[in-house]
């Protein structure tokens, strides 16, 4: 007699995204290939590329570039410049058009 369960997933159960850990359905969510049960929500796997690409970046001038909004980026988040009703947002919309 068995004792493991019968279910039929073929993919693993996550309870929410490896970084922030906010629930997500599983549609919503990033695999990585080579560990399919570490799974993250796309704004987490945006920010996951951007520091993946300062630290794969040379000194190009779009790599200049990426430093300097990151630089701004962190600034503005040590200062919590992004929870002000009026400014937050507008930085919030302006971050998905930033490198």
């Amino acid at each position: 007699m068995s004792a493991a369960p019968d279910t039929d997933d073929t993919q693993p159960h996550t309870d929410g995204c490896w970084c922030c850990g906010q629930p997500y359905p599983p549609d919503r969510m990033v695999r990585l290939g080579a560990h399919p049960e570490v799974t993250v929500c796309a704004d987490c796997a945006t920010f996951l590329h951007r520091r993946a690409a300062l630290l794969g970046a040379h000194a190009t001038p779009v790599a200049h570039i990426r430093r300097a909004t990151q630089t701004i980026r962190d600034q503005v988040l040590s200062r919590q410049i992004h929870e002000r009703r009026v400014i937050g947002p507008l930085l919030r919309w302006l971050d998905k058009f930033l490198p």
